[in-house]
C-alpha cells in the first residue's frame, strides 16, 4: 500500500512539473511548459525562467524584468516584458508574439529586449525602446 502511494505520488508531482493546467513544481523563477499543455504564468519580481515548448500554447508575461523567455518546438507562445530587460526566442517552428513594453513597475527599465525570430513559424515583435531585433 505504502509503495503505491509513493508511485501515485512521484506521477502527481511529474504532471505538476510538467505545467500542466499551468501550475509549476518548486521555484516559481522557473518555469518549463511541455507537451500540448496551456500555461499561464506571470513573474512579478522579474529574473525569471520562461520556457514552452513541444506543441504547448502559453502565455507568459514578465512584469519585474529581466527574464529568459523562450519558446521552441511547434508552441504557440505570447511572451510580454513589462519591466525591461529580457531575453525573448523564438526558435524551431514555434509561433511566436514578442512584446517589450515601456516600464510599468517603476524600476526604471523599459524596453532593452533581446528578440530573437530563428522560427519557421510566425513570428511578430513590438517594443517600446531600445531592442535589439534578429
Amino acid at each position: 500500500m505504502r509503495i503505491g502511494l509513493c508511485v501515485m505520488g512521484a506521477v502527481f508531482l511529474a504532471s505538476l512539473a510538467a505545467c500542466g493546467g499551468g501550475t509549476s513544481l518548486g521555484d516559481d523563477k522557473v518555469v518549463t511548459c511541455t507537451g500540448s499543455s496551456q500555461c499561464t504564468k506571470n513573474c512579478p519580481d522579474g529574473s525569471c525562467d520562461q520556457t514552452c515548448q513541444d506543441s504547448s500554447t502559453c502565455t507568459m508575461n514578465c512584469e519585474g524584468g529581466g527574464c529568459s523567455q523562450t519558446c521552441t518546438g511547434s508552441a504557440t507562445c505570447t511572451f510580454t516584458c513589462t519591466g525591461g530587460g529580457c531575453s525573448q526566442q523564438c526558435t524551431g517552428s514555434a509561433n511566436c508574439t514578442l512584446d517589450c513594453t515601456a516600464d510599468t513597475n517603476g524600476n526604471g527599465s523599459g524596453g532593452d529586449c533581446a528578440q530573437v525570430c530563428t522560427t519557421t513559424g510566425t513570428c511578430d515583435t513590438s517594443c517600446s525602446t531600445g531592442c535589439s531585433s534578429s
